[in-house]
């Protein structure tokens, strides 16, 4: 997928770089709150970032990175999440 933009933010696929952003992120308490409930550790965000590298190459789907155009810095993540073992109707 290419990168998509607003007037204030890009949206892009996810990197081996941006390890760093989701280990800040991931353990704010208050960001984790309703994604998983707890703060995730820098092992799971490392298995996470791979979970989504492989999304990304498989099926061109996954979160994407969002990232504040004025100061080029990761605010958030966005996008859809594939869940393995799901009975599909």
């Amino acid at each position: 997928m290419t990168q998509l933009e607003t007037e204030r933010f890009i949206i892009r696929p996810f990197t081996e770089e941006d390890l760093p952003f989701l280990n800040q992120l991931h353990s704010d308490e208050m960001v984790m709150r309703y994604i998983l409930g707890r703060v995730r550790t820098p092992e799971e965000n490392q298995a996470y970032l791979e979970r989504l590298l492989q999304w990304e190459r498989e099926a061109g789907i996954g979160q994407r990175l969002v990232i504040r155009k004025s100061d080029n810095k990761p605010v958030g993540r966005c996008g859809i999440s594939y869940f393995y073992g799901v009975e599909q109707d």
